[in-house]
């Protein structure tokens, strides 16, 4: 089975989103969402989960304030391939801090845009930082670590930090506790759901110990979210 990869076209022009879209849907693994600036600075953009943004940069100067607000939102978990006039010097996004970026002008030749944007997530997955930000918390995956402030380490572990990771990727959704244990614990997994509950506990009990946990590891009816 292969891994969609979401990509959201911004942009105020119908004709080219959809010409875009329809060219990228051909391609097994692309899952497409097209959306117009105004809709897309309306928007939760932590919701959208998605793994490149193609934006249609020239078409928003009227709006450009609250497109780099949102933009700035997603600017550590997502890169972006900016579409632009040609012979203009746009440093906007970069000077923004974005360091995954592709600029391109139209007239677009697609086979080229599709082998950079491949080149672009592949890059970026390559790249991304294992510590993120939980609440106060730094998170960091390969360590199996949360950071306190003042650089007070809590050691996570393995199952802590397997259900930790897997609750941020959720983006703060509920996950039920069937699909948690599921996904921690493997397919074949017999362990029960006291099991989970235990080293929820324990996890909550570590994060208790700087900041009052209670308010990120949220249980809720048939499972628990991160607040974050």
């Amino acid at each position: 089975m292969v891994t969609q990869k979401k990509v959201l076209i911004l942009s105020d022009d119908l004709l080219f989103m959809d010409t875009l879209a329809k060219l990228l849907s051909e391609f097994e693994g692309f899952l497409v969402i097209n959306m117009s600036v105004n809709n897309f600075i309306d928007s939760d953009v932590r919701e959208l989960n998605v793994n490149l943004i193609i934006l249609d940069y020239f078409k928003v100067e009227s709006l450009k304030n609250g497109l780099h607000n949102k933009l700035l939102e997603l600017q550590a978990s997502t890169p972006v391939v900016s579409i632009e006039i040609k012979n203009t010097d746009n440093d906007q996004l970069v000077n923004l801090g974005f360091s995954y970026i592709i600029r391109y002008e139209r007239p677009i030749y697609f086979p080229k845009l599709l082998n950079d944007i491949l080149r672009l997530m592949n890059d970026f997955k390559l790249s991304k930082p294992t510590e993120v930000r939980v609440g106060p918390y730094l998170f960091n995956n390969s360590l199996k670590s949360l950071t306190a402030q003042g650089n007070i380490l809590i050691k996570l572990t393995e199952m802590e930090t397997k259900i930790l990771d897997y609750l941020y990727k959720n983006n703060s959704k509920v996950v039920e506790k069937d699909i948690l244990l599921t996904e921690v614990w493997g397919y074949n997994s017999q362990v029960m759901t006291h099991t989970l509950e235990t080293h929820i506990y324990r996890l909550r009990k570590k994060m208790d110990l700087y900041f009052d946990g209670a308010n990120l590891l949220i249980g809720e009816s048939g499972g628990y979210r991160l607040q974050l």
